[in-house]
C-alpha cells in the first residue's frame, strides 16, 4: 500500500500519518508539530493539500513551515504549477535524498487565497470558483470516471454544445444570482455565469482564464461574466491563449480581497472541493514556501 512505501522511503527521519477523513488532518498536524518536524510533505490530490494548508494555516499562523507536495490526486494541479516532478514516492524520494545530504531545500514561495463564508472558518487554497466552475466540479465528483483525460472531454463537449445551445452545455453554464464587490467596490453585474479567483494562471488543462495571477504580491485574480453558454463556450480559444474574455460589463481585477453574496445558498468550488455557503470571502491568503526538490 502507498503508506507503507512511504514509510519505507521517509526512513527514520520523519512520520507518516495517515488520515482517513479530513476531521483527522488538523489533529495529524498538531502531532507532527509536536514531534518536531520542520517540513511537512503532503499526499494527495488538489483538496488534500488544501485542507493540510489550512490546518498548518490555524496552527502556526502566519509563521507557516515549509511545505512539499506529493501527487496522488487525480488532477493535482496545484502540484503541477507550483513544479512538482512524478509521482508522489518520485517526489518523497528527491526530498529524503536532500534531507539526508544536509542540503538546503529549493523552495518555491507562492499566494494563496483565504476563502471562506462571512460567518464560520476559512480554507486556504488556490483557486475559488463560482457559475460553471462549481457546476463542472459537482458534474465531475457525480461521474464514474475521473483524471485529466475525461475532464478535458468534458470541456470540449460544452465546447462544441455552447455554439448549438445544447442542454448538457446550458445546464452547466447556468447563471447564478449574486452581488460582488471588489476591494470595496461593488460590480456591476448581479448575475454570473463564470466567476473565478485564483493565484495561478493555468487553472488546469491549459485554461489560462486568471492570466494574470501573480502579476502583484499579494493579490489575487478574479475574472467573472454573465455571458450566456452560447457566448461563454467560444470564449475557450482565448483562455487557451491567456486573453481577456470579451464581454462587456467584465470582471477582471488583480484585488486583495472580494465579498460574495448569494441570493440563496449556493455551491462554490476551492481547489477541487465543493462548499455551500450564502455568502463568502475571498481575499489574500499566507505566501506559503514549497519545497520542490
Amino acid at each position: 500500500m502507498l503508506p507503507d512505501r512511504l514509510r519505507r522511503i521517509t526512513g527514520h527521519l520523519g512520520l507518516v500519518k495517515v488520515t482517513w477523513d479530513v476531521e483527522a488532518i488538523p489533529d495529524a498536524v498538531d502531532a507532527s508539530r509536536k514531534a518536531g518536524c520542520t517540513v511537512y510533505a503532503v499526499c494527495g490530490g488538489d483538496g488534500a493539500s488544501m485542507h493540510v494548508l489550512s490546518a498548518l494555516r490555524s496552527c502556526f499562523g502566519s509563521a507557516m513551515p515549509p511545505v512539499a507536495l506529493l501527487p496522488a490526486g487525480t488532477v493535482n494541479t496545484v502540484a503541477r504549477r507550483i513544479g512538482v516532478q512524478g509521482n508522489a514516492e518520485a517526489a518523497l524520494r528527491r526530498l529524503v535524498a536532500m534531507l539526508e545530504s544536509g542540503a538546503q531545500l529549493p523552495l518555491v514561495e507562492h499566494d494563496t487565497l483565504e476563502v471562506g463564508p462571512l460567518e464560520g472558518p476559512s480554507r486556504v487554497g488556490f483557486i475559488f470558483g463560482a457559475g460553471l466552475v462549481s457546476s463542472f466540479f459537482e458534474l465531475y465528483s457525480q461521474a464514474n470516471m475521473s483524471g485529466r483525460l475525461w475532464a478535458a472531454a468534458q470541456i470540449g463537449r460544452i465546447f462544441v454544445g455552447s455554439f448549438v445551445g445544447s442542454g448538457f452545455a446550458s445546464r452547466v453554464i447556468a447563471p447564478v444570482e449574486a452581488t460582488l464587490s471588489i476591494d470595496g467596490e461593488a460590480s456591476p453585474l448581479e448575475r454570473f455565469t463564470l466567476l473565478l479567483a485564483s493565484t495561478l494562471r493555468d487553472v488546469g488543462l491549459g485554461l489560462r482564464v486568471t492570466y494574470r495571477a501573480g502579476s502583484a504580491p499579494g493579490k489575487f485574480h478574479i475574472v467573472g461574466t454573465d455571458l450566456p453558454a452560447t457566448r461563454l463556450g467560444p470564449q475557450l480559444t482565448r483562455v487557451l491563449r491567456g486573453q481577456r474574455l470579451a464581454a462587456e460589463p467584465l470582471v477582471d481585477a488583480v484585488a486583495g480581497q472580494a465579498l460574495l453574496s448569494f441570493g440563496a445558498e449556493a455551491r462554490y468550488l476551492l481547489d477541487g472541493e465543493l462548499f455551500a455557503a450564502q455568502s463568502v470571502q475571498v481575499r489574500a491568503g499566507p505566501r506559503v514556501r514549497f519545497a520542490v526538490p
